[in-house]
């Protein structure tokens, strides 16, 4: 039997720790995650991914969540550019292979903290919400709109993908999506957004590549919901929140008939793969 090592024995013993102290013990840990305490080596604390595309991407990301200053300095990013324009969950999956004894935080290059959030504690709260959930594959960020709806609420891009009743792939959002009181608490999801989203190391070595048949972007990752679920996992939606211009770096390309084609094939191979099963897979 394995020995647990010192940061798992001490994650345990943070799940009842007040509040403050918690973040201050996640934020110590992080820190030392590439050290050896006692002779114990620490687990690694999880690293950020963050593909980009245009040269002025990254620069953005780290303005916007303040990497050069106090403000975002302990945040463990990881910068990589597409530039051969391999797609956003191909490039994830080179980020995350180059990392394969952490778990994995995805940030996408149009993402930011909320405006109220001048000290990136989304981190430390997701980091939270992943250590009372240890049966979590997946464990999500409410992701919302910069502008409000008009009833004076955010609006919420993404608070959760959806299997409907019909077997279509949807999600909790739109322009006009208020987020409110339902979306307070954690709540499990059929499928989560792989952006502002923490990922499970033992998770992503269960179930390995993105399906191959796959091309460019969209429903690859209900895709690798789905399969986190059949491996006995679960997907997660928490209440921490990131702004996210809804698919600033895809969107352009999908006025193009060429990646238009791309996605009808992944909406007809997913259904193909997964539409006998997907009653079953119904949270």
């Amino acid at each position: 039997m394995t020995e647990p090592s010192f940061f798992s024995v001490t994650e345990r013993a943070l799940q009842g720790a007040p509040g403050k102290v918690k973040m201050f013990a996640l934020r110590l840990l992080n820190a030392l995650g590439n050290t050896s305490f006692f002779g114990h080596r620490l687990k690694r604390g999880p690293v950020i991914i963050c593909p980009y595309v245009k040269p002025g991407d990254m620069q953005k990301v780290r303005d916007a969540f303040g990497l050069e200053n106090r403000r975002g300095a302990r945040l463990p990013f990881f910068f990589w550019q597409d530039k051969e324009m391999i797609g956003p969950e191909a490039a994830f999956q080179h980020c995350w292979s180059l990392f394969p004894d952490q778990d994995v935080i995805i940030i996408h290059s149009d993402m930011s903290p909320m405006q109220d959030d001048m000290g990136n504690l989304w981190y430390e709260k997701l980091l939270d919400y992943a250590l009372q959930l240890p049966d979590a594959g997946a464990v999500a960020c409410d992701l919302l709109f910069p502008h409000k709806t008009s009833r004076n609420n955010y609006a919420t891009q993404c608070a959760g993908g959806i299997i409907t009743e019909q077997g279509q792939i949807a999600h909790n959002g739109g322009p006009e999506h208020d987020y409110d009181e339902r979306y307070r608490g954690v709540r499990i999801a059929d499928w989560v957004t792989f952006g502002g989203v923490y990922l499970r190391r033992a998770a992503l070595d269960r179930c390995g590549s993105f399906d191959k048949r796959y091309q460019w972007a969209y429903v690859m990752d209900v895709d690798y919901c789905m399969e986190m679920r059949l491996s006995g996992w679960r997907l997660y939606q928490v209440p921490v929140n990131l702004i996210h211009e809804e698919n600033g770096t895809t969107r352009p390309l999908l006025e193009q008939p060429e990646y238009q084609a791309k996605v009808a094939k992944n909406l007809e191979l997913f259904y193909m793969k997964w539409s006998s099963r997907l009653p079953s897979l119904k949270k």
